[in-house]
């Protein structure tokens, strides 16, 4: 029996932080597959990870929906939950204040990574590149800095209105050349800085869950494969052949594992997976293959089916009342019972045609009272 109304509970909160964790593990593993990435490119699954962040920050019961009651898990978990530490706080409560300080304690310390980062990148000894500042000229990047220095391990880019692009030294054809800034920009275009900022802040809010943290290297993948696919979109084999050539040429001319760890910045190679490198390179490749493909619709109505059949089930403890906290010993059936719903929402519980009690909202979604017709006044 379905709940009968739009609610925000704890227990929605807790479904709401379930099936984000279940989206994020569920994009881990698609992306990688390599067959449906080439078919439906990263669209799929950046859809799937926004509609876990609508999913997690729009935790609402919704009507009709269907309540798993749990008989012993969370009335266990809400028993503990409830226990009384000292004085009036509850363990719940002292979870919540550990949570909050978490949140503080880690948005600080990130905060204050990313301006050593910053101000780190800042000290790079910079030296003028004629051939960097002519290509550069060439292309017209608006609102682009472009820092060469011999200090940068791997092409990078960091920046929210301006584009602060940083190059190592690299022996590159002008051609080549121009498809490293390129790609560099387009992290720019793709607001990718701020997507990362973002789910740093995500991490931050659910510093105690394991999955937001081990999710941050896919979030860096996905941003990649979005950018490789934005600047080969218009490519045929031959470019996209030689793209792929200078992202070789890059990671043959960087150092091998001395890449210097910046978190916000988005690379033009991770080169510690070379795993990850190979795939984005079968993408590159056979995607364009699939670009008139049906694929891509039906996948994106069964993501947006899950996406709603996600809000179709509530779990929840049991709750039996006991009938002694009724007025007099009687049983409550779909039967003899009914709940009378005022014009101000006002609950009122009848048996046998007897007003018993008034009935709170979160009441409803347990039984006896899901199972007994709801009545409006003047109906």
């Amino acid at each position: 029996m379905g709940n009968n109304g739009i609610g925000i509970s704890v227990f929605s909160l807790i479904m709401a932080i379930i099936c984000f964790n279940l989206l994020l593990l569920v994009i881990a593993f698609l992306r990688r597959n390599t067959m449906l990435l080439v078919k439906n490119s990263t669209s799929v699954l950046l859809l799937i990870l926004l509609l876990g962040i609508i999913r997690l920050f729009v935790p609402i019961d919704m009507p009709n929906a269907a309540v798993i009651h749990s008989d012993k898990v969370m009335p266990g978990i809400q028993n503990l939950l409830g226990e009384q530490l000292f004085g009036e706080i509850t363990l719940w409560m002292a979870l919540g204040i550990v949570w909050i300080l978490g949140v503080a304690f880690v948005l600080l310390r990130a905060f204050f990574n990313l301006i050593l980062e910053v101000q780190r990148m800042k000290r790079y000894k910079i030296v003028e590149d004629p051939q960097v500042i002519r290509v550069a000229k060439e292309l017209n990047l608006k609102n682009a800095v472009i820092v060469c220095s011999p200090e940068v391990d791997v092409p990078k880019v960091i920046g929210i209105f301006k584009a602060y692009i940083y190059l190592p030294s690299l022996a590159l054809y002008d051609e080549d050349l121009k498809l490293v800034l390129r790609h560099e920009y387009q992290h720019f275009k793709g607001n990718d800085f701020l997507i990362k900022i973002f789910y740093l802040m995500l991490s931050a809010l659910f510093w105690w869950n394991p999955v937001t943290h081990i999710f941050q290297r896919e979030v860096d993948n996905l941003l990649e494969l979005r950018c490789d696919a934005a600047i080969t979109n218009k490519m045929d084999n031959d470019q996209r052949i030689a793209y792929l050539n200078t992202i070789l040429s890059v990671i043959k001319q960087t150092i091998l594992g001395k890449e210097k760890f910046v978190e916000s910045a988005a690379k033009l190679v991770n080169q510690d997976n070379e795993g990850f490198i190979q795939q984005r390179f079968q993408v590159v490749l056979y995607e364009n293959q699939y670009k008139a493909s049906k694929i891509k619709f039906v996948t994106f109505l069964t993501t947006m089916f899950v996406f709603l059949l996600s809000y179709s089930v509530i779990i929840q403890p049991a709750y039996y009342p006991p009938e002694s906290d009724l007025k007099g010993q009687f049983a409550i059936t779909a039967e003899n019972a009914y709940i009378l719903v005022l014009q101000d929402g006002t609950m009122k519980l009848f048996v046998d045609d007897q007003f018993i009690d008034t009935i709170a909202q979160e009441e409803l979604k347990s039984k006896p009272y899901a199972d007994l017709k709801k009545i409006k006044k003047g109906n």
